[in-house]
């Protein structure tokens, strides 16, 4: 069994989309990562909400930093530090919790392994048996994420 830390650190998120179509696509997302869903609006608001977890926990580790000379327009994790294990007194998701959610219009997993390039590596895997698909952008996710609802 993976120690706790590891765990945490390697959870993939559950993105629960509750409305996917042309316009917009909106859901929550779990994680054994997370002590509670996040709320995303669109897509743009997914990936921001994303990459400032992995800020925060600073796993995956940021390839490239942005820099500043000012600490108002510093990055969050820069800010408040990083958090590298879950914090104690906070409840994180358990498995079970996490395997029952399941979104109105489609369910997928993204794990986010690396961040270089200033982009995103990882993989993808619908809830519907297709295979698991590899991404190695940002922009690349999006892309079959676009593909994926639209065949469903």
């Amino acid at each position: 069994m993976a120690d706790p830390k590891t765990r945490f650190m390697m959870s993939p998120f559950k993105v629960c989309a509750d409305r996917m179509d042309s316009e917009k696509t909106a859901g929550r997302v779990y994680s054994q990562s997370l002590s509670e869903p996040v709320i995303f609006c669109d897509i743009a608001d997914l990936l921001m909400q994303l990459d400032e977890i992995f800020d925060r926990r600073n796993f995956p580790k940021a390839f490239q930093r942005s820099r500043t000379f000012s600490e108002e327009k510093a990055a969050p994790a820069a800010r408040r530090g990083t958090l590298d294990a879950p914090e104690p007194e906070l409840d994180f998701m358990t498995a079970e919790l996490v395997d029952r959610m399941k979104g109105e219009a489609a369910t997928f997993w993204v794990n986010v392994s690396a961040r270089q390039n200033s982009t995103w590596q990882g993989w993808l895997d619908w809830l519907d048996g297709s295979p698991r698909q590899t991404f190695n952008s940002a922009l690349e996710l999006i892309r079959l994420i676009d593909k994926g609802w639209r065949m469903i």
